[in-house]
């Protein structure tokens, strides 16, 4: 009987480290996705505004792999596997104004993510997950597109008052001088 319950729970520590790593066994620990819950993938880094276990279509082979993506400024990192590899990632996706992340309308686990005119197709093992990939990944594009906006009106009016001063004579304003 001490044996059984030595076994048990040394399986409880075992599946338990393996959970805070981010590897997952069974239905209960995320199936073939792996993984923990968003409490343990939040942990695992800070800096990145999403992360987790997606599956990425072979653009070559149209076979479904498993990657861990993490988001991270406007990079989209992926690494073989379910978890994040220690060395460079597999791949690298630079998120811009030019850039579209889309739900599939067809299948609520699939999200399509268009960048540099190429189509990038995702699955994640639940709709509500694939929504928050597809929510943080549209929450960026529009951050970076609010922010190339108000840059270019900026840049659009000191072109303005530059031909203004041009018209009327007067220098261009010095930018280094302190403002009164």
């Amino acid at each position: 009987k001490m044996e059984a319950i030595s076994k048990f729970f040394l399986k409880m520590a075992v599946k338990k480290k393996m959970n805070d790593m981010g590897v997952g066994g069974g239905d209960k620990d995320g199936g073939i996705f792996g993984g923990g819950g968003k409490k343990d993938e939040k942990k695992r880094n800070k800096n990145a505004q999403m992360e987790g276990v997606l599956m990425k279509k072979s653009k070559w082979a149209g076979r479904w792999d498993k990657r861990y993506f993490v988001l991270e400024g406007q990079n989209l990192k992926y690494w073989e596997g379910a978890t994040q590899g220690a060395g460079v990632p597999k791949g690298n996706f630079r998120i811009n104004v030019h850039t579209n992340a889309i739900g599939d309308p067809k299948d609520s686990t699939t999200l399509v993510l268009t960048v540099n005119d190429e189509d990038v197709v995702m699955k994640a093992e639940t709709a509500a997950q694939c929504k928050a990939w597809v929510e943080a990944l549209q929450k960026l594009i529009m951050r970076l597109r609010r922010e190339d906006k108000k840059k270019g009106n900026r840049m659009g009016m000191k072109a303005k008052h530059d031909a203004i001063r041009a018209k009327y004579g007067l220098s261009k304003k010095d930018s280094s001088s302190p403002k009164k």
